[in-house]
């Protein structure tokens, strides 16, 4: 998993996609999930523990856990989450949970040798500026970004193309 500041910026300033967290329903099905904590300025991992588990474990979780415990998850989930989580953490998906923001519900396997073939094409393309993505989860954020937002990342922000 990457947890580079790269990455780190990238997904920051990538809006589409860390609104997707907040707003998928179930969020249960992208747990667990990484978040880089702004204040603390590490990452941590979001799961979800039932609250017994959570007592018996009685503090003895590092920090770099977050226990979403199930009252949290349904008041997130039905809009009454009164703050704004990404005033203080920035979401970092994992290589998988971009690849299903390409997928969708597509369960064939066609669908999806298209899309690696899409994504074949699409690091040929850039192969030159390769160098400038460091990890896999780097490489396929640009992919969706491209693919669903028509942006591509210049080093700084992602600007959009015609």
């Amino acid at each position: 998993m990457d947890t580079t500041e790269k990455y780190i910026e990238m997904c920051e300033k990538a809006d589409e996609i860390q609104w997707k967290w907040k707003s998928t329903e179930g969020r249960l099905n992208i747990l667990p999930s990484y978040f880089y904590d702004k204040d603390l300025s590490e990452v941590e991992i979001a799961v979800w523990l039932p609250q017994t588990f959570i007592k018996a474990l009685d503090g003895a979780m590092g920090t770099n856990v977050i226990a979403l415990g199930i009252s949290q998850v349904e008041k997130n989930r039905v809009g009454e989450a009164t703050m704004d989580w990404r005033k203080f953490m920035v979401w970092l998906p994992r290589q998988d949970q971009l690849q299903d923001m390409i997928w969708g519900d597509w369960n064939l396997e066609i669908a999806k040798a298209y899309t690696f073939t899409k994504f074949y094409l699409f690091v040929d393309k850039v192969w030159d500026i390769a160098g400038i993505f460091g990890s896999l989860e780097q490489l396929w954020l640009a992919f969706v970004m491209m693919e669903k937002y028509k942006k591509v990342w210049n080093g700084e922000d992602w600007v959009a193309v015609e």
